[in-house]
C-alpha cells in the first residue's frame, strides 16, 4: 500500500497506515522501537502510566491512553485525564478515551471539552467514540475543527459481518464528507466469523481501511478445541480442518520447522504459541506489502466472501481521498469541477483502475498542464471505456 506521512504538530512523523504496537509487543520482537510508529502506552484509571525509554520516545510518537472502557462516563475523570496529558513531555496527543456505554450527549461533552483544550494546547488532539456512536457524521464534521484525528472503538475480540458494516458505514461518511481528518481504529478484533460463528478467519484488515489500529487489549475467551491459522486461506482450523484442506500430518511448516502433526500435539502449547505469533507476524507483512495493484487479488483470494465488497469499498475511498479529494495537485479546481472529475474517477470501478485513472488525471494536470474540466473529463471517459460505476453511497 502507499504510504503517507503524519507530520504532528511537534515534528514527529509517522509513517500511515500504522499500527499502534504496545510494550508488550516490542518486548516480544525485542527492540525499543518501531521507527514512524506509534507506542500505544495503556493504563488502568487510577494508575501511573508504564515508563517508555528515551530512545523509543525519540524514535515513536507516544499516545498514552487511559482506558475508561468499563468506567461510567465522568466529565471530572476526563478532564483529569487530558489535564495530565497536555502537561506531560511522555506524550505526543492528548487523546479523549470513550467511557462504557458513552451516549451522543456524552460525546457532545468530549467535544466541547476538546475545544477548551485546542485553546491549552498544540499536541494533535484525538476524539474517541464508539464505533457505533449515535451521533451523526455531519455532526463530527460541523465539530472538527475541535480534533485533528478521530478514533472509532470496536472493543471486542471477534469481530461480524454487522459489526464490521457498522464501522465501514462511519469510515466512508467521514471520508466522503468535507473535512480531511485521519481515521483511527481502536481495539479491534483479528479474527471474524465466516459462514459461521466456528468458521473463524484470521483478518486484520484494518490496515487497509483506516490510518492507524490497534489490536483489543482484553483477553477473551480462548477456544474450546485447538485452532491454527493457516497461512494459505487465513482460516482458523483444527487438526481436521487442516488436514481436509490439503495438508499432511507429517508436511514441515517451515516457519516453526515442525510438522502439521507435531504442532497439534505440543503438550506444553509453547510450540503452537510461537506458531500463532510467527504466522501473525507473516501475514501482517504481507497485508502491509499490499499496493493499489495487488491489493484486490489478495483480498478476494485469502478473506471471506461476504466480508470483501466492504473492505475493497473502503480502500477505494480512502485511495479516492488520499490521491484526489485532498491532494494539492487538484486543489485548484472549485468544488464542482472536482465533484465532476470524481464521478467520472468512480466510473473506473475497481481499486486498481481507479488508481491509475487518478494517476492519469495527475499526469494530465502536472506533466502536461490540462487545466480544462470538459478535456480532462473527455480524456478519462476515453480512459475508462465502459459503463462500470463505483457509487458513493454507503455500504
Amino acid at each position: 500500500m502507499q504510504d503517507k506521512m503524519l507530520k504532528l504538530s511537534n515534528g514527529k512523523k509517522i509513517v500511515l497506515p500504522c499500527r499502534m504496537f504496545q510494550p508488550t509487543d516490542l518486548k516480544r520482537m525485542e527492540i525499543d522501537f518501531v521507527e514512524n510508529g506509534i507506542l500505544f502506552n495503556r493504563t488502568d484509571p487510577g494508575q501511573d502510566f508504564p515508563a517508555v525509554l528515551n530512545k523509543t520516545k525519540s524514535k515513536m510518537a507516544v499516545l498514552n491512553y487511559c482506558d475508561f472502557s468499563t468506567t461510567p462516563f465522568s466529565e471530572q475523570k476526563l478532564k483529569e485525564s487530558t489535564e495530565k496529558q497536555i502537561h506531560s513531555e511522555d506524550c505526543d496527543f492528548v487523546i479523549l478515551p470513550i467511557f462504557k456505554g458513552e451516549t451522543a450527549h456524552q460525546t457532545r461533552l468530549k467535544i466541547k471539552h476538546a475545544e477548551e483544550i485546542r485553546l491549552l494546547t498544540d499536541k494533535n488532539i484525538i476524539l474517541e467514540i464508539p464505533y457505533n456512536s449515535e451521533l451523526n457524521s455531519q455532526e463530527l464534521a460541523n465539530a472538527s475543527g475541535a480534533f485533528d484525528i478521530l478514533a472509532l472503538h470496536y472493543g471486542v475480540h471477534y469481530g461480524h459481518f454487522k459489526q464490521l458494516a457498522c464501522v465501514i458505514k462511519r469510515l466512508v461518511e467521514i471520508r466522503q464528507l468535507p473535512i480531511n481528518k485521519k481515521i483511527f481504529c481502536m481495539a479491534v478484533p483479528l479474527k471474524f466469523a465466516g459462514d459461521s460463528v466456528e468458521d473463524v478467519y484470521y483478518m486484520p484488515l484494518f490496515g487497509l481501511i483506516s490510518d492507524g489500529w490497534v489490536k483489543n487489549w482484553k483477553r477473551g475467551r480462548g477456544p474450546q478445541k485447538i485452532k491454527l491459522t493457516d497461512q494459505r486461506d487465513l482460516r482458523c482450523k483444527t487438526y481436521t480442518g487442516w488436514l481436509e484442506t490439503g495438508h499432511m500430518p507429517n508436511e514441515i511448516l517451515m516457519i516453526v520447522g515442525r510438522t502439521v502433526y507435531e504442532l497439534f500435539n505440543d503438550p506444553d502449547k509453547l510450540i503452537r504459541s510461537e506458531y500463532e505469533i510467527l504466522i501473525a507476524d507473516e501475514i501482517l507483512s504481507e497485508i502491509r506489502d499490499l499496493n493499489e495493484v495487488t491489493f484486490e487479488k489478495y483480498v478476494y483470494t485469502k478473506f471471506h466472501a461476504k466480508y470483501v465488497g466492504l473492505v475493497i469499498r473502503t480502500y477505494t475511498e480512502n485511495m479516492i481521498a488520499r490521491m484526489f479529494r485532498w491532494s494539492e495537485v487538484f486543489s485548484r479546481f472549485s468544488a464542482e469541477e472536482k465533484r465532476l472529475l470524481e464521478s467520472e474517477v468512480r466510473r473506473a470501478g475497481t481499486p486498481s483502475n481507479v488508481f491509475g485513472l487518478i494517476a492519469y488525471l495527475t499526469q494530465c494536470v502536472v506533466a502536461e498542464n490540462i487545466m480544462s474540466v470538459p478535456v480532462l473529463i473527455q480524456k478519462l471517459k476515453a480512459r475508462n471505456g465502459g459503463p462500470t460505476t463505483l457509487t458513493s453511497t454507503n455500504p
